[in-house]
């Protein structure tokens, strides 16, 4: 009996994929598989398996607390990183604060097969304690999110249809 193995990981295809298609040549899966004993080893697992197809990608994994510090410390090393919902909001919090304000970067969870919506979320809040003065201009920063977000969403789904060829052809020469 055969049995055939199918596999459908967006997030970690669509990392490796965006990586590529930029010339990055590393990537980081950011886990606390030592600690959560069940959602991480899973995510461990799809990672190592992914990782498979794209040898020409160096990448590994790194306890996303130790992360944070690389984050810190060597920023110039991180190349693409790929995350759970929970541990992508951190980072990218601690990455806009790096940068003077946790107000400045968009984030998003991106559903790469366009499948379900994307979200978006722009951190900076309402921030009704200056509302009216004339002092932030949240239209401006509304604006340069959703431009940012919108190119996030279609290289999302380039990179989701390619990797979606990839393993459809992998299937039928494995069939």
């Amino acid at each position: 009996m055969r049995v055939k193995k199918w596999r459908n990981h967006p997030g970690c295809d669509s990392a490796f994929e965006y990586a590529r298609k930029n010339g990055r040549d590393n990537l980081i899966s950011a886990t606390k598989s030592n600690a959560l004993n069940y959602s991480m080893v899973f995510w461990d697992n799809i990672f190592e398996e992914v990782r498979e197809d794209y040898p020409d990608i160096a990448s590994s994994k790194m306890h996303v607390d130790a992360l944070a510090g690389y984050f810190i410390m060597h920023p110039d090393r991180l190349q693409v990183v790929v995350a759970s919902n929970l541990f992508g909001d951190i980072l990218t919090d601690l990455g806009s604060a790096m940068l003077g304000s946790i107000g400045i970067s968009p984030s998003g969870n991106i559903n790469p097969e366009g499948k379900y919506p994307s979200m978006f979320e722009p951190i900076h809040g309402s921030a009704p304690d200056i509302a009216g003065k004339g002092i932030a201009n949240g239209h401006l920063l509304g604006n340069l999110h959703d431009v940012r977000a919108s190119r996030m969403h279609r290289r999302s789904k380039q990179d989701y249809d390619s990797t979606a060829a990839s393993a459809e052809r992998r299937q039928s020469h494995n069939a």
